[in-house]
């Protein structure tokens, strides 16, 4: 796979942005800012989309960093539940790792991102900063 391949276009709000980046079968995705009730649509939209392309691309580990991420409402996390209910539904051979990349300073991640690995704990994980 290369970056090439991956055609997701980077979000910049005022309060939020989205980058990612490819190496090889593996794509970073970078959270910074605060992912709240404004963004929440578009988020949904991406994860969609990175999903969508992700299985297209035959990617095999998907990295939230989430490292500068400093809020995630609700309605975020509802989101991430409908991408790893949706990766659950795929082909296993067509499944990729989730893993979020968490900070200790900011311990509501570990809280949160914890409940997700509940739902697929083969497909989903945490690595502390």
């Amino acid at each position: 796979m290369r970056a090439a391949s991956l055609e997701l276009l980077p979000i910049s709000l005022p309060t939020f942005s989205i980058n990612h980046q490819a190496n090889g079968q593996q794509v970073i995705v970078y959270l910074r800012g605060n992912a709240d009730s404004d963004v929440a649509d578009t988020f949904a939209l991406f994860l969609q989309q990175l999903h969508d392309v992700a299985v297209a691309a035959k990617v095999r580990e998907v990295v939230f960093d989430s490292r500068e991420l400093y809020f995630l409402t609700s309605s975020c996390i509802k989101s991430l539940v409908v991408a790893i209910k949706r990766l659950m539904a795929v082909d296993a051979r067509l499944q990729y790792k989730i893993r979020f990349i968490t900070t200790p300073a900011l311990r509501w991640q570990e809280r949160s991102f914890e409940v997700l690995t509940k739902i697929a704990p083969l497909l989903v994980s945490i690595s502390p900063d």
